[in-house]
């Protein structure tokens, strides 16, 4: 759904890999497709195509939540009246690290840069994040963004290139342009999924946790009134620190027959 009306991507098959990204990001608004020349969605994603600099700024701060009405009306983005202005506005106000650079809107984003774009939207660190030559053999210390393409490749966010059967290859092509579907897979993913969820929990102590979040608005409990009464804290819900954590504690929480795969009611009529 895309304001309110079902939409039908021609160029996305249902078997396509891509495909449930396509439709969640849709859903979430942060995709539309090609549009025509009076704004009329055309039905076209175009997932074969390289995204544009101006699109990726456009989805990576879309899909960090940014309000980009509010950002765009009070920063000046210093690209006049194209479509993105709100965006950029957002980029440059968040100190977006390809800001930096000299770029071109409507000119393909290389994948180091997209990379780059989502480090910055969505505050994930890239200081503590070990060698970052040693993933990728095209990937360097001096490779433009690299701590960037570290971080997300350790969070299951990027990947490398694979072969024909589907195995690694061992190389990133950091300088080559990044197609929409790769984009739009990556913001589906969610880059840094734990810290999101983490900071829709609240703080582990219920009442330290803020109003808005799980812990803050559904529980009042204290250290000092557990120490008082002799038992552990009383606590909602469980976030794991650390997506290696979360994958330990989901085999031992679960049985591999408690999780499940399923296939929303609309895929079948979406896409």
């Amino acid at each position: 759904m895309i304001d309110g009306r079902a939409v039908i991507f021609t160029d996305v098959s249902q078997s396509a890999w891509f495909a449930s990204y396509v439709r969640d990001a849709a859903e979430a608004g942060i995709v539309n497709g090609y549009m025509d020349a009076r704004g009329r969605l055309t039905g076209k994603l175009g997932p074969s195509n390289s995204i544009t600099f101006a699109e990726a700024i456009k989805i990576a701060a879309e899909g960090a939540g940014y309000d980009e009405a509010l950002y765009g009306s009070s920063v000046q983005s210093g690209v006049g009246q194209h479509w993105s202005s709100p965006y950029v506005a957002v980029a440059k106000a968040e100190h977006f690290a390809v800001m930096q650079e000299h770029f071109r809107l409507d000119q393909p984003a290389t994948r180091a840069q997209v990379a780059s774009m989502f480090t910055s939207a969505f505050g994930v660190k890239t200081t503590d994040i070990g060698p970052v030559d040693s993933r990728y053999t095209d990937v360097k210390v001096s490779t433009q963004y690299a701590a960037s393409i570290e971080a997300l490749s350790r969070d299951g966010i990027l990947s490398g290139d694979t072969d024909t059967r589907g195995e690694a290859t061992g190389t990133f092509r950091p300088m080559v342009p990044i197609n929409r579907a790769e984009v739009v897979k990556m913001v589906i993913e969610g880059v840094h999924a734990v810290d999101m969820v983490r900071k829709l929990a609240g703080n582990t102590m219920p009442s330290a946790a803020e109003m808005g979040t799980i812990r803050g608005d559904y529980s009042v409990d204290s250290a000092a009134a557990a120490n008082r009464d002799k038992r552990a804290v009383r606590n909602l819900v469980h976030a794991s620190e650390t997506p290696e954590e979360a994958a330990h504690e989901m085999d031992y929480w679960f049985a591999a027959t408690e999780l499940h795969p399923y296939t929303r009611a609309e895929e079948d009529v979406m896409f």
